[in-house]
């Protein structure tokens, strides 16, 4: 089974291209493998490396090495346009074909998508109320869920400085 996605190299140049005129395509096979086919027709493969230790297959990890710790997703204010994208299609999927383009046109970044009001849904041409409303509860979660992220960091740290003050005296 493959999944394909489109993609445009020039999409910093001509956003409108990276939904109409896509040029690239990228076929991911479940197998691991990437293959990616330019507009030229030449076709590049890249492979994940073969697991050599001894540990079972569909499992990466050798049983020598240490575990990975699970690294946080990057902070909503880092996010570029084409992470809003993401989000958007992820989480206003009904509405990402009517509005998509007009995030685009505006160069909607993670720290603009956070301070969106319903009168800059209204300003984007986002003109009907329930559309603005279930974009706008989206976008409630997601500063919620960053606010929450940012709490536990700000915890993390009094207690390594409480931990390192104890330790001092």
């Amino acid at each position: 089974m493959e999944i394909f996605a489109l993609v445009d190299p020039n999409y910093f140049v001509n956003k409108r291209s990276c939904i109409q005129d896509c040029t690239s395509f990228v076929s991911v096979v479940l197998n691991k493998r990437m293959t990616v086919k330019p507009s030229s027709g030449e076709a590049v493969t890249y492979s994940e490396p073969q697991n050599t230790s001894g540990a079972a297959s569909g499992n990466n990890l050798s049983l020598n090495s240490p575990p990975v710790k699970a690294q946080r997703p990057k902070s909503v204010n880092q996010w570029t346009v084409a992470d809003v994208q993401k989000w958007f299609r992820r989480h206003c999927g009904e509405y990402y074909h009517l509005y998509s383009i007009k995030f685009l046109e505006q160069d909607i970044t993670g720290r603009s998508l956070v301070r969106l009001t319903d009168n800059s849904l209204l300003r984007l041409e986002i003109v009907i109320t329930e559309h603005r409303q279930a974009i706008l509860r989206e976008i409630s979660k997601l500063r919620l869920r960053s606010n929450i992220l940012l709490l536990k960091d700000i915890e993390m740290k009094q207690k390594q400085i409480l931990q390192q003050s104890t330790e001092v005296h």
